[in-house]
Formats: structure tokens, sequence, C-alpha cells
């Protein structure tokens, strides 16, 4: 587990492959991430490639000013769930899954055989 701000920056900033991999695959307390969001605000982006980062961080990621860590988060699996999460524009399923509705413009065609 990634214990401190300046521990994730080390390990990130390591040719060693084995150091950059932990940056990128392991875990870290929310107030660490918080801390490198805040204290370094060039490794955003790397917090967003983080594969366990929680959701909490990846919605404040979301808003951020600078476009790549943005795009980042967006292709992330888990980037659904924020983007869809507080919508008024999202229906949710039975099944518990979010779809936005069709566009205005969308018509619903019948296939007859």
């Amino acid at each position: 587990m990634i214990q401190s701000a300046a521990e994730f920056v080390r390990l990130r900033s390591s040719e060693d492959p084995a150091e950059y991999h932990r940056a990128a695959h392991e875990e870290a307390d929310v107030s660490v991430w918080l801390d490198v969001i805040d204290k370094y605000p060039d490794m955003r982006f790397w917090v967003a490639h983080n594969k366990t980062v929680p959701l909490e961080i990846l919605e404040l990621l979301a808003s951020d000013p600078d476009v790549r860590v943005r795009s980042f988060v967006a292709t992330k699996e888990r980037s659904t769930l924020i983007s869809c999460k507080n919508s008024p524009w999202t229906k949710t399923t039975p099944s518990g899954r979010s779809h936005p509705p069709p566009p205005s413009n969308h018509r619903a065609y019948r296939i007859t055989a």
C-alpha cells in the first residue's frame, strides 16, 4: 500500500519497472490521493492512471482543469458512474444500470419479416 504522496511520486518517477508498476496498481488511502493532487498537481494524471484509485478521487479528477486528466478519467470503466450518477437525464433500469434517454430526434423502428 502506498503510504504517502511523496512515496507515490517517487514510485511514479522511478525508472525501476517494479516501482513504476506499484504506482499504477497499489492502493492508497483517500487522504494520500488528495495529498498528491494538492502537493503535486503535475501528478494528477498519474493518480487517475492508478488502477485502484477510489471513485471519490475519480469524481474529483473528472472536473480537473487539465483536459488530459479529464480525458483519462473518462476512459476508465468506473467513469460511467461519475458521468451518469447525478444526471437528471439518466434513467435507471430495474437491473440497476443507468442509461441516458435517446436523443430527441431518435425514432424507434419496427422491423417486420
